[in-house]
This record gives C-alpha cells, sequence and structure tokens, in this order.
C-alpha cells in the first residue's frame, strides 16, 4: 500500500509517516518538505506542492490513501485542503 502524507514536517505528520514505515505494510511517502532527520532513508520523499491542485492530480492515481496533514497556517490548511479537493473531484 502506498500512502501519501502531507505536511511531513509537522509533528503529527511524522509520527505517521514513522508509524507507517514501521509497520512493514505500508510504504509511505511524503511531500515536498524536508523530512526529519529521523525518516530520511526510511521514507520517499515526492516532489509535490501540496496546494497544487493539478500536481496532486497527477500524483494521486499512484497512491492507494492519502493522510492530509499539511498546514500549520490557516490559509495553508485550506488552500492545501481545497486543492486535495480538486484533485480528488
Amino acid at each position: 500500500m502506498k500512502v501519501l502524507v502531507t505536511g511531513a514536517d509537522d509533528f503529527i505528520a511524522g509520527a505517521i509517516l514513522a508509524r507507517l514505515a514501521a509497520s512493514g505494510w505500508a510504504r509511505p511517502h511524503a511531500d515536498n518538505r524536508p523530512l526529519p532527520a529521523a525518516l530520511r532513508g526510511k521514507v520517499t520523499s515526492l516532489q509535490v506542492n501540496a496546494s497544487d491542485a493539478k500536481a496532486l492530480a497527477r500524483a494521486l492515481p499512484d497512491f492507494d490513501a492519502v493522510v492530509h496533514c499539511s498546514g500549520p497556517a490557516p490559509r495553508a490548511i485550506v488552500a492545501s485542503a481545497q486543492a486535495l479537493y480538486n484533485a480528488l473531484a
């Protein structure tokens, strides 16, 4: 299973990525943010802007699931959530 986790440098996203990587059943990927040092080599970093609906639409068919943790600014949360919605529409 391939899981796209947005906001990889966030505390919650980092914890999700670490659990997915340790589980053995998921191949987690991160978005275009830098990975925390503890996750480097354990997850694949995907260069996609979570606020770019067209880029997400191109990337999403390769994934089985998305965990959306982008933020932390309110505008960034809204923009990335809207982009994800538009990419899935």
